[in-house]
């Protein structure tokens, strides 16, 4: 008895190597992300206006070493948890990317904490 080094994709019905799958699922990790994109609600962001405010705010420098380089904005309560103060200028920070990096890299900060923070939220406002 041979085992195949191939499955085929429930999504788009295309043979390929098991190594284009996560595991045991059914479906290609191509059209996994396909599907996740699709389903991710869209992220509210902040307008040009509110932008050009914490840019002006900073003086045009980073609020956190002062440095004058590429700024990003930084929201201080994420968006996810707050999607209410996603355009409030209160709430963005001007950061050079050295800083902001650093402001994600903080423990409880990165995507997927901050994910299942906010779903943790949304199930126990729903109880």
């Amino acid at each position: 008895m041979t085992k195949s080094n191939r499955r085929k994709c429930t999504i788009c019905g295309k043979e390929k190597p098991l190594l284009a799958f996560h595991g045991a699922q059914s479906h290609c990790k191509k059209c996994h992300t396909r599907h996740i994109r699709k389903e991710a609600p869209k992220r509210k962001s902040f307008t040009k206006g509110t932008a050009n405010k914490v840019k002006a705010r900073a003086n045009g420098r980073c609020e956190h070493c002062g440095a004058k380089s590429n700024l990003e904005l930084h929201h201080v309560k994420p968006t996810c948890l707050r999607p209410d103060l996603a355009n409030s200028a209160g709430n963005l920070k001007a950061l050079c990317p050295s800083c902001h990096k650093k402001e994600h890299a903080k423990p409880g900060m990165d995507h997927t904490s901050l994910a299942k923070k906010a779903n943790r939220l949304r199930r126990a406002n729903r109880l």
